[in-house]
């Protein structure tokens, strides 16, 4: 009975322990099963293989419309042609539906194509071969697209390597008119001359619509700032920094001593004025001045000198006059109290 009992008990230990190594299995496969499907399929990515090399030869199918694509089968390449038509699996003519792939030849139609191993031919329906050159797209497992330029007159077959048309920009390559792929590569920035700048930095910006492609960035730079201006940078032509501080000078000290007043001196006026002529004759643009003496003769006032007809004579503050035109005029000498002297001008 003890016997049984210790079967018993290592039978529930054994059966737990199975329990536990199935639940950490299926743990494991559960989380390493994922990581291996995104591996292989990046895998499967990366090495993609190129399609056959080779040029076939077109001919139409004997007794159809069919236009069947012949590989020769006695080449070094021939099984590597047969492995990659054993995994073609869609074929596509000027973009339109996928052709269905059938194995017989008799359930060949216009839309159907057939992969030919053991001939090593593809044959294809003729139902969208509407242009003189067709775009004839092969798919195949495991392999790049093959692209072939078909003529619609079964005469013209070659790989399409030769891309042309459409027009590349500075952020997208030119887009081949014939198979849609983009080649070459993009177009030239256009910088232009002028500069954008902001407060620190200047530089070019592609003028190209939907670029924002940028070269010769960098610091403004030369210019001299004032107190009152920035300084200009001598590369952009675009004010940075800050004016230049103003110099601190000390105020000087303020003199509180008072300047020693003057003693008032008295004006002394005059009784009479004297002029050393009374009458002048002058001639055109000629000049002469006035003597003026002033009675008493400690007389301080002074004196002033008008014309009556400027456009006859003129005269300056200091009595000189100047015969203008032809005509007459009086000049008066006249001290600050109302004495006057008048001097009569002629002019020939």
């Amino acid at each position: 009975m003890r016997e049984r009992k210790g079967e018993k008990q290592m039978r529930k230990i054994s059966s737990v322990i199975m329990a536990c190594a199935m639940c950490l299995s299926m743990a494991v496969v559960g989380t390493v099963a994922p990581q291996v499907a995104v591996q292989a399929e990046e895998t499967a990515t990366a090495e993609l293989k190129e399609a056959p090399t080779e040029t076939p030869t077109l001919e139409k199918d004997f007794g159809y419309e069919w236009y069947l694509i012949q590989y020769s089968a006695y080449t070094a390449n021939s099984e590597n042609t047969k492995s990659w038509m054993e995994k073609i699996t869609s074929i596509k003519v000027n973009d339109a539906e996928p052709y269905t792939k059938v194995d017989n030849k008799f359930l060949m139609k216009e839309d159907t194509f057939r992969a030919n191993v053991s001939m090593v031919n593809i044959i294809i329906g003729n139902k969208e071969f509407t242009k003189n050159t067709n775009k004839v797209v092969i798919s195949a497992e495991g392999y790049k697209d093959l692209v072939l330029e078909v003529g619609k007159d079964y005469k013209k077959v070659a790989i399409h390597t030769n891309h042309t048309g459409g027009t590349a920009t500075c952020t997208k390559k030119a887009v081949c008119d014939f198979c849609g792929e983009e080649y070459g590569e993009c177009a030239s920035h256009n910088y232009g001359e002028e500069y954008e700048s902001d407060g620190t930095y200047h530089w070019k910006k592609c003028q190209n619509e939907g670029c924002d492609a940028t070269t010769e960035k960098e610091a403004h730079k030369g210019g001299e700032a004032t107190t009152t201006k920035r300084a200009v940078c001598e590369v952009c032509g675009a004010e940075y920094g800050a004016p230049k501080p103003a110099d601190k000078t000390t105020e000087s000290k303020k003199d509180d001593t008072k300047p020693a007043e003057k003693p008032d001196k008295k004006t002394v006026k005059a009784k009479k004025v004297v002029v050393n002529k009374k009458r002048i004759v002058l001639k055109k643009g000629k000049k002469v001045k006035l003597k003026v003496k002033l009675k008493p003769a400690n007389a301080t006032e002074k004196v002033t000198f008008k014309s009556s007809n400027k456009k006859v004579a003129k005269v300056t503050k200091n009595g000189v006059v100047k015969a203008v035109k032809k005509g007459k005029c009086k000049i008066t000498v006249k001290t600050a109290s109302g004495k006057k002297a008048v001097v009569k001008v002629t002019v020939k």
